[in-house]
């Protein structure tokens, strides 16, 4: 029974030092909180990670929609970069010459290798939350 309880007392320990930490963010005054840039990842807890990584998210795909918007409606073909303006059949001429980018994407090992580079977030815009990655990771073992 001694490695049990040598474990027992382990996690307890753990449990203790995080409701520790937990307690201290609660204490923490908010105009102290933004000096504290070297515990930031411990005195944050993971309600605010994850709306931070939801509005982050949300900023990239508007800004690359906006970016999109912009190359379609301000590049033409025809007046080579001009900068003017593309109005009505200019836009949808546009729309049909650069619509046609396309990039090869899906497929599970294509996603799972995005998801671990972090490009998914940062390039797509797209956040996946950890318990659905968890769920879908034990899924495929259990299946």
């Amino acid at each position: 029974f001694a490695p049990a309880l040598h474990l027992t007392v382990a996690v307890g320990s753990v449990i203790l030092l995080a409701q520790g930490f937990h307690l201290i963010l609660q204490t923490i005054s908010p105009e102290v909180a933004p000096r504290l840039t070297n515990l930031k990842w411990w005195l944050t807890t993971n309600n605010v990670n994850a709306s931070y990584n939801i509005k982050l998210a949300a900023t990239i795909k508007i800004n690359k929609m906006l970016e999109n918007a912009h190359r379609l409606h301000y590049t033409t073909v025809h007046d080579n970069c001009t900068g003017k303006p593309a109005v009505g059949d200019e836009a949808v001429f546009n729309f049909h010459v650069w619509g046609e980018e396309m990039e090869s994407c899906g497929g599970f090992r294509w996603t799972w290798r995005k998801i671990r580079d972090k490009s998914l977030f940062r390039k797509e815009g797209l956040w996946i939350n950890n318990r659905f990655i968890v769920g879908q990771t034990s899924h495929v073992i259990i299946g």
